[in-house]
């Protein structure tokens, strides 16, 4: 039976991003298009094997205080909902999906966003879906 593989990116601008063991392609949904409700339908209906969910980095320079709490209320409304939804997930931070997958960034969102288009050059990658593509594949790779 196929696999399904969700990567969340818990960023303002992120995406939660599905994956499989199959040759389908990668279905994903940007925050920015999609209410937390139907996010909250679309992964119910897509019943992924495994939910990696993107820990906050915590203090980057560079990131003022207002961006540091926007990214760990965003990380506790995902992790509200995957509690309500009953549904297991891995927490995984930055650091760790990208070392496994060699595309560490510094900061730099190119080097993620380049990456995500080799590895899925049917689909046009943006800013906003690249790393929720990548913590999706990481999934895939290391829990397959």
């Amino acid at each position: 039976m196929p696999e399904t593989f969700c990567g969340i990116d818990v960023g303002k601008t992120g995406a939660m991003a599905f994956v499989h063991s199959s040759k389908q392609p990668p279905s994903v949904f940007p925050f920015a298009k999609h209410s937390i409700y139907n996010l909250a339908r679309v992964l119910t209906n897509f019943k992924p094997t495994i939910i990696c969910l993107e820990n906050p980095p915590g203090y980057m320079p560079g990131n003022g205080k207002k961006s540091i709490k926007g990214l760990f209320m965003n990380y506790g409304t995902w992790v509200g909902m995957l509690e309500t939804l009953g549904l297991e997930y891995i927490n995984v931070s930055p650091q760790k999906w990208q070392n496994k997958l060699n595309c560490r960034t510094g900061g730099d969102k190119r080097i993620t966003h380049r990456f995500a288009q080799e590895l899925f050059p049917q689909m046009t990658i943006t800013h906003a879906i690249a790393d929720s593509l990548l913590i999706a594949h990481y999934a895939r790779l290391v829990y397959a």
